[in-house]
């Protein structure tokens, strides 16, 4: 089956939704209360062409039809393969002339109802959150004072890329995983924020999150994490790849493929978010001087800038924006307990490791005590 990237914003849209109800019709029609029929090949051939034809506008090809179903006797189940045909090229030709249409039609509802509640849009804030710099109370926030419709928090750099310019324009609040070059894709002027951490320990909780989300990293070591070069990126200057790394993300798609590029670099073929993992994966020019100073002046371009341990001081500046007084963040994606007792041989290791964001910490935190803002 033909895996094309997948290069729309639109399936986002209401016309999707659209579709889900309609896959959940032929599950009521063509589906046993099982997926098990899957695995049987009469039953499952006629939802799985049920299927195919609503989503695609058309029959699967032979071979694509018998891969499918070997893959249910394996345990594909109705919702995986929905979501499968999806991301098919054969999917997003069918569905583009729908989807436009139910996108402009809630950009007309958006401008309508901003007319009659007279709401102002001057105040737009993007979130760069650094992982394990402790921002997901505050990005779980600015979803509530943006409103659910005005924000994409959490919005993984793949799906941002392909936003187009009515639908950013129609935001109010953006967070996620975002890099300082995401900026050059925003269309108007945003309020920037960002927060950082003391180095250790957010090396260390990335170590920690490594181990507690990915079985094959069940059993490694504090001491490997630090010392191998496979995990070069996630313990070292993390922080300030985020702040200076680029990657021409304004090519995404439009100059190159990053889901090619990235296999090139041998890469993951099953990784969902190609430009992620490319921005992540690959190597930063220049020398350790350079990447301090221009991760340094990146972060003294942002607006707002917090660190961790003060984290209700940015969001107080934050909620200002909106309107809001008497900011309390809410502890959020706190399961790792206390901090451990990193040895005294391993912390001066990490601390090697991270020189240049102990630098920007240092810079951040002096901007925090300032009020947060820029000079």
């Amino acid at each position: 089956m033909s895996g094309g990237i997948r290069s729309s914003p639109l399936l986002a849209s209401t016309a999707v939704q659209r579709l889900t109800a309609r896959s959940r019709r032929l599950r009521r029609w063509f589906w046993p209360s099982t997926d098990d029929a899957l695995a049987r090949r009469r039953d499952g051939a006629i939802a799985l062409d049920a299927a195919y034809r609503a989503l695609t506008g058309g029959a699967p090809a032979p071979a694509e039809r018998s891969a499918l179903l070997e893959q249910a006797k394996s345990g594909l189940g109705f919702d995986e393969m929905i979501g499968r045909l999806r991301r098919t090229d054969r999917f997003l030709a069918h569905d583009e002339p729908l989807a436009t249409q139910s996108v402009r039609d809630r950009l007309e509802r958006d401008i309508r109802l901003e007319a009659a509640l007279g709401a102002a849009t001057a105040n737009r804030l993007i979130f760069l959150h650094i992982m394990k710099t402790g921002g997901t109370s505050l990005s779980q926030t600015l979803r509530k004072w943006a409103g659910e419709s005005r924000s994409r928090v959490g919005i993984p750099l793949d799906d941002l890329a392909v936003l187009s310019r009515p639908q950013l324009s129609r935001l109010r609040a953006v967070s996620g995983h975002l890099p300082f070059e995401v900026l050059d894709l925003m269309p108007e002027s945003w309020t920037t924020a960002t927060v950082l951490r003391d180095p250790v320990r957010r090396t260390v909780s990335h170590y920690r999150e490594l181990r507690r989300t990915s079985v094959p990293h069940r059993d490694l070591s504090l001491d490997e994490f630090i010392s191998s070069e496979v995990y070069a990126v996630p313990s070292g200057n993390y922080q300030a790849r985020a702040l200076a790394h680029s990657i021409d993300l304004a090519s995404a798609w439009i100059g190159y493929s990053p889901r090619r590029r990235y296999l090139e670099a041998g890469g993951d073929p099953d990784q969902p978010n190609p430009l992620q993992s490319l921005f992540d994966s690959t190597p930063i020019e220049g020398t350790g001087e350079e990447l301090l100073r221009a991760a340094s002046a990146n972060l003294d371009r942002i607006d707002l800038v917090g660190v961790t341990e003060e984290l209700d001081q940015l969001g107080a500046r934050i909620g200002a924006l909106f309107g809001v007084t008497g900011v309390q963040l809410p502890t959020l994606n706190a399961s790792e307990g206390p901090p451990p007792d990193v040895p005294r041989a391993i912390r001066k290791r990490i601390e090697a490791r991270t020189e240049i964001d102990r630098e920007l910490y240092r810079q951040a935190l002096r901007i925090s005590r300032r009020g947060g803002v820029r000079r």
